[in-house]
Order: structure tokens, then sequence, then C-alpha cells
């Protein structure tokens, strides 16, 4: 619980138990209750695990990171059930004005019911607005800020299309009692050469927009937590980025870009349809890829590899 707390690759902290998991608290309490002394910052880097496992008997254990300003999680955390019996335990992963999340949680239960992993973020949608945007920070990085936020596509549009780089990001911040989606309304455009990304802890879905591109090539950089469910994506000559850093699906509709690049750790990749006038490099570590009746046409290199 100190002021800025940091668990290096090699650090382990295990409150695992035969009959029932223990408790575990980094930067905080569960929910921000209990009347802790809060960190400002909390780190975990990739190799640090977190136990709270029942190891025979019992429900997995509470395992909280709760600092007033910054959490980054690329470890892993546990608090499965009892191999004999029990429920999955409680895992909070916040920040209360930033979370990046990149590592796993597992609170499972192989004979109870699976636990629950809260995570606090906000949403955002993107659509045309009256030229406002709510409840995130200003252009280029429209952060949220709380939760019903909303960038105006007008907005982001002009931004894109002034050479300008722009990121949009769900955060932890506010109210946090939303799923840190990001969902695409309307279409996004762009007429000049810029950078557009796409940072979701949750999904990433187009459900009624798309992007394009007029005279400047757009390079589009789209990242989840879990699920890319795409559209028309065209990037007017640049190269289209999807990773999710989940177990989740990535299936991106119809694409035109330069070059392609899928990726999900664990989950399905579904290959768009479209054009790809350079490389494809598509990955999964543990699903499958499919194509359906549709067809991509790729001009240089194809790589699969699950």
């Amino acid at each position: 619980l100190g002021q800025n707390l940091a668990r290096l690759d090699g650090a382990r902290l295990d409150a695992s138990g035969r009959l029932g998991g223990g408790s575990l608290q980094v930067g905080g309490g569960v929910h921000d209750e209990g009347g802790e002394h809060n960190a400002e910052q909390t780190w975990v880097g990739a190799g640090g695990v977190r136990r709270g496992d029942a190891t025979e008997g019992g429900d997995g254990g509470r395992i909280a990171f709760w600092p007033d300003g910054r959490t980054d999680m690329f470890g892993s955390v546990y608090a499965r059930g009892g191999r004999l019996g029990g429920d999955g335990g409680m895992v909070e992963t916040s920040g209360r004005q930033r979370l990046n999340l990149l590592g796993k949680v597992d609170a499972s239960a192989p004979q109870g019911r699976p636990g629950q992993w809260l995570l606090d973020p906000n949403d955002i949608v993107i659509k045309s607005n009256s030229g406002s945007s709510v409840n995130v920070n200003a252009a280029p990085d429209f952060s949220s800020i709380n939760d019903s936020a909303v960038v105006d596509v007008g907005v982001l549009g002009n931004a894109l299309s002034g050479g300008t780089s722009v990121t949009v990001q769900t955060t932890s911040s506010g109210s946090n009692g939303e799923h840190g989606d990001i969902d695409v309304q309307s279409a996004i455009v762009s007429t000049g050469a810029a950078t557009l990304n796409l940072i979701a802890i949750r999904d990433i879905v187009f459900s009624a927009g798309s992007i394009g591109a007029g005279a400047g090539a757009l390079t589009v950089n789209l990242q989840a937590g879990r699920h890319i469910t795409g559209t028309t994506l065209n990037t007017g000559g640049g190269a289209l980025n999807a990773t999710s850093t989940g177990a989740g699906t990535v299936a991106l509709g119809n694409v035109t870009s330069s070059a392609l690049t899928i990726s999900s750790n664990g989950g399905n990749v579904v290959l768009p349809s479209g054009s790809v006038t350079g490389n494809l490099s598509v990955g999964t570590s543990g699903g499958n890829i499919t194509l359906g009746a549709t067809s991509l046409a790729v001009t240089g290199d194809a790589t699969l590899s699950s």
C-alpha cells in the first residue's frame, strides 16, 4: 500500500490455501472500500504472478489492484476455485484515472461457478454529436474521463484530415459502471495522411460505422482486450493492424489496405473480404483462422499462423 508500487517480472504474491483462497491488495482494497491508503500508481510486470487459489476445495480469494492514479497490469492473476469443489473468486483491476491492462486473469472453477473480474472502465461511442464531444479529453487524445463518453465523428475526422494522429482510448475514470467498449456508429472519414488508434479495454465494435480515407494514406491501429468486429475499413493506401490481447475474435468485415496484420492471443480470426496490396500477416496463439464464403486478394506475401 505504498505510494508507487512496482512488482517486476520475477515477483510473486501467493495467498492460496488448501480450503480457500486468501486476500491480496495492491494499491488499495476491493471497490476502494475498507479505508486503506491508496497508492498513486501500481505496475505489474509481464512475468509477475498473483495467486489466491483454493488448491483443493473452497472458493477462490479476493485480489484487488486499486490506485488513485494509474494501473499497468501485464502479469497474471489467479483466484480459482478448488479442484474438488468451490466457486471462483473476485478480481478487481482498476485505476481511478487510467487502466492499462494486457495481462491474464483467471477466476474459473472446475467444479463450481466462475468468479468475477471487475474492470470498471468507461465506454466510448463515436458518432455525430453536433460538433461536441462528451466526457473525453480534447483531440488528439480522446481518452474517456467518465461513463457515457462520446467522440464527435466530425471533430475526429477534421483532426485526421489535418494530418494529426488521433487516439481514442477507453480508461477507468469517473463513475466506472460500463465495460470499456468503443462503438463506432458513424463513418470516420479522413482526407489527410495520419494515424488513427482505437484502444479498448474490452471490445471494438463498428455497429453502424466504418473507416474511409480520401487523398491521404491513413494508418489504422485497432487494439482490444477482447473482440474486434468490423465493417468496411478502407485506409486509402495505409496499413491496418488489429490486435486482440485477450482470447477474443477478430472479424474485420471488408478491408482495403496496403498491408494487413491481425493477431489474437488465444481467440479466433475470421479473414476479411477485400484487398491487400502488400503483405498479409495473421496469427493466433490458440484459436482458428477461417475464411467464409468471400475472398481476400493479397498482392504480397501471406503468412497464416495458428
